[in-house]
């Protein structure tokens, strides 16, 4: 969010030594504790916007904060730039600041050196990270700052000039430096300068502008160039890919300013059904070398949805693969998304999906997509149902609020619409708390969404939409997409459902012979109602799938058709 917002909010990062160790702050601890004590920080990771607009886990900045902050006029101006020395020992720094309305206080001008980004090939602490952004390196002249006048008279300015030997500096190429005008009395920052890294060529793919859900297999995609560099863009090479297929290049020759970035339409491809990951890179900039190569490249999972097919869902999310088959996961920050949970799932499910709410950054959005139906033969009432659980989360700022949503889309999802939609205490099912949630067999409720409506729609996608508000965990199970026909189904003499052999050694066939084509999903449960087989055939009229269970122990196991007519369970026994 903050690399989002780069007219509006620059970042200095203190790295502590607490919980654990870190290499940054071995560099630099006495300057980082004065700032831990300038905030009177006690844990970490901790937020200030401004000085004193927000204080408490940077998670819990919003999009609405900055906005809100960048729209506040500031009675300076502040203008800085840096140099290094000829040897690249030694960096210079030039700031010029400049009162735009009188105005007075205990005010003091702080100098951060910072290290746009630092990469380590193994994480440095114990969680993981690897890519750190903004790190202080020094304050200037001390982690004091210079004391500025008291009182100023619009057009009053001062020129401030300093200089540092440089030492623990990862890579010269990412130095930067941030300034910032604050009242020590309230802490209030009122003005902030920032001299961006002096890397000339440096350039990468920031986004892609193309659906997260399509629905043909063939495609035009299209990314964001950007260039972070000094100079002038020309020229560069563009490559591309899905999932792990062959490279695709295309060139690109224009004229991109310094942090300016554009969109690219790159050649169509195509690829098959079902969820994929698209990646886009950068090389040869100018014909040249790119010194940063870590912001080259953009990942972006997308799906292609199912030919629709009048396929009733039943949903557990008991089989290990994750999203299940024909469903798509959209997780547009890459961070905290949907996913298999266990414990936590009702009824005789053991597994359930999980919106991870109590990491997700707030005004996250991530959302679930079911596979695509066809409901042109469904008869009302048709009915989506599906079991959730949710714990509120409050804490000292207040009531933090998630939001469930069930949407549904008739044109491939270029237009949503709202059929259910519950947050903060509405999706409540268990009591407030401020650990993270998980269910017991008591905390789920069950919703039924009438979605009778879309009945005669050719294709309807249908989506659960997490919207976080940085709170606690949601899960959702026992999804179940249905009409009123959906009962044991009634065959005819000419029709039949066949498994064989029974007993078995753990591979079974099933053979279904119906008078019309009908789409089948196959769900295989053990005795205590655990999923250990998912399979989807074709709309055929007869059909022979291969259902190999050839990994479970002996034992029975019950086998449900799922089709467009109805429902059949049958047993079968596995005995070696």
């Amino acid at each position: 969010m903050l690399n989002a917002n780069e007219g509006k909010v620059v970042s200095v990062k203190y790295q502590t030594d607490w919980p654990g160790t870190d290499p940054m702050n071995l560099q630099n601890p006495g300057q980082v504790t004065t700032r831990v004590s300038y905030y009177n920080v006690s844990g970490v990771p901790d937020g200030e916007l401004d000085g004193n607009v927000f204080n408490a886990q940077p998670a819990g900045l919003t999009q609405l904060m900055i906005d809100n902050r960048a729209a506040v006029p500031s009675p300076f101006t502040f203008d800085i730039e840096h140099s290094l020395s000829t040897g690249n020992d030694t960096i210079f720094i030039n700031a010029v600041i400049k009162a735009s309305q009188a105005v007075s206080g205990s005010l003091v001008a702080q100098m951060a050196v910072v290290e746009r980004n630092i990469y380590f090939t193994s994480p440095p602490g114990t969680n993981g990270e690897k890519t750190f952004e903004g790190v202080m390196k020094r304050m200037l002249p001390t982690d004091q700052g210079t004391t500025l006048p008291t009182s100023w008279a619009v057009g009053d300015s001062v020129v401030i000039s300093l200089s540092w030997k440089l030492a623990n500096v990862y890579d010269i190429n990412q130095l930067a430096v941030v300034g910032w005008v604050q009242d020590n009395a309230t802490k209030e920052v009122h003005q902030a300068g920032y001299s961006r890294t002096h890397m000339p060529l440096d350039i990468g793919v920031s986004s892609t502008s193309f659906s997260n859900v399509l629905c043909t297999t063939t495609f035009t995609p299209d990314i964001e160039l950007a260039n972070y560099g000094t100079d002038v863009l020309t020229s560069c090479t563009i490559n591309y890919k899905i999932d792990n297929g062959t490279v695709v290049t295309q060139p690109w020759t224009g004229s991109l300013a310094p942090e300016t970035k554009t969109i690219v339409t790159l050649s169509a491809i195509t690829t098959t059904v079902g969820a994929h990951t698209f990646t886009a890179y950068t090389t040869a900039p100018n014909a040249g070398t790119d010194l940063d190569i870590h912001n080259d490249t953009y990942n972006y999972t997308f799906g292609i949805s199912n030919t629709p097919a009048p396929l009733f869902v039943q949903e557990s999310f008991q089989a290990v693969l994750f999203p299940p088959t024909n469903w798509i996961r959209a997780n547009y920050d890459n961070g905290f998304s949907w996913s298999r949970s266990a414990p936590g799932g009702f009824g005789t499910s053991t597994f359930s999906s999980k919106m991870d709410f109590y990491n997700s950054t707030a005004g996250n959005i991530d959302e679930l997509y079911l596979p695509s139906t066809d409901m042109s033969s469904f008869v009302a009432p048709a009915t989506l149902t599906f079991d959730v659980a949710y714990a509120f989360y409050t804490d000292a700022n207040g009531s933090l609020y998630d939001t469930l949503a069930l949407m549904a889309s008739t044109d491939c999802g270029l237009t949503w619409s709202e059929l259910w939609v519950k947050g903060g205490q509405d999706l409540s099912t268990a009591p407030t708390t401020g650990n993270a949630f998980v269910p017991t067999a008591a905390n789920w409720r069950n919703e039924t969404v009438d979605i009778s409506s879309l009945i005669g729609q050719s294709s309807v996608l249908f989506m659960y939409q997490a919207r976080s508000g940085y709170g606690n965990n949601c899960f959702i199970d026992n999804v179940n997409l249905s009409d009123a026909t959906l009962g044991v189904i009634s065959l005819d003499g000419s029709e039949s459902i066949d498994i064989y052999p029974v007993p078995s050694n753990g591979v079974v066939t099933l053979h279904t012979l119906f008078n019309s084509p009908a789409q089948i999903n196959v769900r295989v449960t053990n005795v205590v109602g655990q999923e250990v087989l998912n399979v989807a055939g074709s709309a055929a009229a007869e059909q022979k799938m291969t259902l190999d269970l050839s990994n479970q122990p002996d034992g029975a196991y019950f086998v449900t058709i799922i089709t467009n007519k109805g429902t059949e369970t049958r047993k079968i026994n596995i005995s070696r």
